[in-house]
C-alpha cells in the first residue's frame, strides 16, 4: 500500500534546525539502542527489581462472553508489548477487538535511521517512517489474529499529543511536529486526514471511536508513564468517557511501558512474571492476565513485525515477553467541600488525611494534600516536619464540566519558585494575584479560586515539587471528582 498523495509541503528550515538534524544523525547509532527510552526518569528510591513489594498473587483479569475489547496504543508496537496476549485470548473467545493508534510513531527517527541504514532526516522521510510503522502494525496484528478493519490510525504527532492536550485548543495555533514539520494529519489512511493537530480533533476522533464501538473494557496507557504520548492518551480517554458518560461505561485498565529502567531483568524471560514497579504496587490495584507459552511466542512473532523498532531496541522490547500481562485500575478521587484533606500519594492514589495508607504504599518523606475550602482549591506540599528547606512547586489543574466543551475550560498552571510565582492558562499569562501562595519553612500552599478553574465538576491535576535542592517524586495526573461541591 502506498500513499496516494504527498505530505503537506514543509516550511523552509532555519540553519539551526539543519544543525540539529546533523547532530541527531551523529548520535543516531548510539541512541537507537535505547529508542524507547525517554528523557524523564522514574525515581530509583522505590524500585528494586529483585524484590517486588508484593508477590505475584494478584486477581486475574477475566473476559466475559459479551465483552468488547478496545486497545488504545500511543505508538505502533505498544499494542503488542502491553496487550499482545490479551488480543489473542479475546479473539480466541470470538470477542470484538479494535486497536486504535494515537500516533504513527513518526518522531522516532533514530529507530528508522537504524533500520533503513540511510541518513534521511527530513520532513518527507519522517512521514514515510510513520507510514512504515503503520504497515508494520497491521502485519503484527495479523500475527495476533486481527483482521482488516480491526485497526484504526488517528495519525497525530508523535511526541506532541501531551502538548496538544495541555495547550492547543480553540484559537491557539496547531501543534507543528519537529521532524515531519506537519501541523495536521498527513496520512491518507488515517481516520480523519488533514485534521489539525489540536485537542478538538483528537477528542472528536476518539469520541466517535468509543461511541461507535461501545467497548466494555478499554486498555489504555498509564498516567505515570514517562512518555508524554502515553500520558496524553489516558487523559484524552478520561475526557471522552466523561463526555459519553450516559452512553458507555466501560471498565478501564491501564498498562505501563515506560518507567525508568523498569522492567528488569531485560531480555527474553518467557517464564518470569511481569511485576509492577514497587512505586505503584498497592494492594487491590493490579490485575494479571496469565499467558500460555504459545501465546507468549506468538506475541514475540508479532513484535518482530515491528521491524523498525525491533532492530533498534530488541533487548528492551523483549523484556515484555513474560508469562503474564499486567494492568492497573485507577479510580477518580472524590473531593468534597468541608471534608478532610485528601493525601495524594506519589502513586496517584488519594486517601483521606489520617486514614491508613494502602498496603504496599510507598512515600518519599513529603506530604501532598488537596482540599476544597470555601470557593477555592487548596494544594499543600510539606516536607519532613524537621525540614526548614524552601519548597517550590509546579502544578497544573484543568477543569471539566459536562455542560461546556473541554477545550473552552481553563487549563491553569502555577509555578512557584523563590518568593514569586507565575500563573498561566494555556500558555497565556494571568495576573499573579489570581492565586494565593503561602510559604513557611518546609511547606508551600497554593490556593486557587474554583472560578478561575471554570467552577469545575471534575478536575485533572498534577504536580511536581522541590524541597531545597532535592526534587520530590512527581505526582502523576489524577482525576478529582468535585461534584459533591456543586
Amino acid at each position: 500500500m502506498t500513499a496516494n498523495r504527498y505530505p503537506h509541503t514543509p516550511r523552509s528550515r532555519p540553519a539551526a534546525r539543519w544543525f540539529l538534524v546533523l547532530l541527531l544523525g551523529v548520535l543516531a547509532v548510539v541512541a537507537a539502542g535505547c529508542a524507547h527510552e525517554v528523557p524523564a526518569a522514574a525515581p530509583n528510591f522505590v524500585y528494586n527489581p529483585a524484590a517486588p513489594s508484593r508477590p505475584p498473587d494478584r486477581p486475574e483479569l477475566t473476559l466475559a462472553d459479551d465483552d468488547r475489547i478496545l486497545v488504545l496504543a500511543p505508538h505502533p508496537d505498544d499494542e503488542v508489548l502491553a496487550t499482545g496476549g490479551l488480543v489473542q485470548q479475546a479473539i480466541a473467545k470470538g470477542l470484538p477487538v479494535e486497536v486504535v493508534f494515537l500516533t504513527n510513531g513518526d518522531n522516532n527517527e533514530f529507530a528508522f535511521l537504524f533500520f533503513s541504514k540511510a541518513f534521511t532526516l527530513d520532513a518527507h522521510s519522517a512521514v514515510y517512517a510513520g507510514q512504515t510503522r503503520a504497515f508494520e502494525a497491521m502485519r503484527a496484528g495479523r500475527e495476533l489474529g486481527l483482521k482488516g478493519g480491526d485497526e484504526t490510525f488517528l495519525g497525530y504527532p508523535d511526541f506532541g499529543t501531551l502538548e496538544i492536550w495541555q495547550n492547543r485548543w480553540g484559537d491557539s495555533e496547531a501543534f507543528r511536529s519537529m521532524f515531519s514539520e506537519q501541523n495536521q494529519v498527513p496520512y491518507w489512511f488515517a481516520r480523519t486526514p488533514d485534521a489539525p493537530y489540536k485537542g478538538e480533533s483528537i477528542l472528536k476522533d476518539l469520541s466517535e471511536v468509543v461511541a461507535d464501538f461501545k467497548p466494555t473494557k478499554v486498555f489504555v496507557t498509564h498516567p505515570a508513564d514517562t512518555n508524554p504520548d502515553h500520558v496524553a492518551y489516558d487523559l484524552f480517554l478520561r475526557t471522552v468517557l466523561w463526555d459519553l458518560e450516559d452512553q458507555v461505561k466501560p471498565e478501564i485498565y491501564n498498562y505501563l511501558t515506560h518507567y525508568g529502567e523498569w522492567p528488569k531483568p531485560r531480555g527474553l524471560h518467557f517464564d518470569a512474571p511481569h511485576e509492577p514497579p514497587a512505586q505503584f504496587d498497592e494492594a487491590g490495584r493490579w490485575v494479571t492476565l496469565p499467558l500460555e507459552p504459545e501465546q507468549v511466542k506468538q506475541k514475540l512473532e508479532a513484535l518482530k513485525r515491528h521491524k523498525t523498532q525491533f532492530a533498534a531496541s530488541k533487548v528492551y522490547l523483549e523484556s515484555y515477553m513474560r508469562a503474564n500481562e499486567l494492568f492497573d485500575r485507577i479510580k477518580d478521587i472524590p473531593l468534597a467541600p468541608g471534608a478532610e484533606d485528601v493525601l495524594l500519594l506519589p502513586s496517584g492514589t488519594g486517601v483521606a488525611a489520617g486514614s491508613a495508607l494502602p498496603e504496599g504504599a510507598v512515600t518519599d518523606g513529603a506530604t501532598r494534600r488537596v482540599r476544597v475550602e470555601g470557593d477555592a482549591l487548596v494544594f499543600t506540599v510539606a516536607l519532613d516536619p524537621a525540614s526548614t528547606a524552601a519548597v517550590e512547586t509546579d502544578f497544573q489543574a484543568f477543569g471539566y464540566r459536562s455542560d461546556k466543551p473541554f477545550g473552552e475550560m481553563p487549563k491553569i498552571r502555577v509555578v512557584a519558585k523563590g518568593s514569586s510565582h507565575d500563573v498561566s492558562d494555556k500558555r497565556q499569562d494571568l495576573p499573579a494575584d489570581s492565586v494565593q501562595v503561602s510559604r513557611q519553612p518546609g511547606q508551600i500552599e497554593v490556593r486557587i479560586p474554583l472560578a478561575l478553574l471554570g467552577n469545575p465538576e471534575r478536575l485533572f491535576f498534577t504536580a511536581e515539587a522541590k524541597g531545597g535542592a532535592e526534587a520530590l517524586d512527581p505526582l502523576p495526573w489524577v482525576a478529582l471528582d468535585l461534584r459533591a461541591a456543586q
